[in-house]
């Protein structure tokens, strides 16, 4: 499969919104909840996921699939693939796990102001 292109990820939702609903069974205030949680931790995960990249750690793997879940639960689709594509990076192509990141951090750059976004409308 092809690595998806920083265009295509620019086109693309960050976060399926009826999806993420329908996950959380479809309660407005538990989804809201959801994303308050979310935006209050994300920043710490991404910065464990960096000092987990830049140190060559054995824990990236481990503290990718930690964020996955997160994401999973928005229906966070474009974060997710690129956090997989890192956690498979961190397994079998360490060469590439530097520009895994980076697309990493662009999706999660994306999605937190659409993710404010949408807690907003949903409030």
């Amino acid at each position: 499969m092809a690595d998806t292109s920083f265009l295509d990820l620019a086109w693309s939702s960050p976060v399926d919104e009826d999806e993420a609903l329908r996950r959380i069974g479809g309660d407005k205030e538990v989804l809201v909840d959801v994303i308050g949680a979310f935006l209050e931790t994300y920043v710490e995960s991404m910065n464990d996921i960096q000092r987990a990249v830049r140190s060559g750690g054995e824990d990236l793997s481990f503290t990718v699939h930690r964020f996955k879940g997160a994401l999973a639960q928005l229906a966070a689709h474009p974060a997710l693939d690129a956090a997989r594509k890192l956690e498979d990076a961190a397994v079998s192509r360490p060469g590439d796990i530097e520009s895994r990141f980076a697309v990493l951090r662009f999706e999660t750059d994306r999605l937190a102001p659409a993710l404010r976004r949408l807690a907003s409308r949903l409030s």
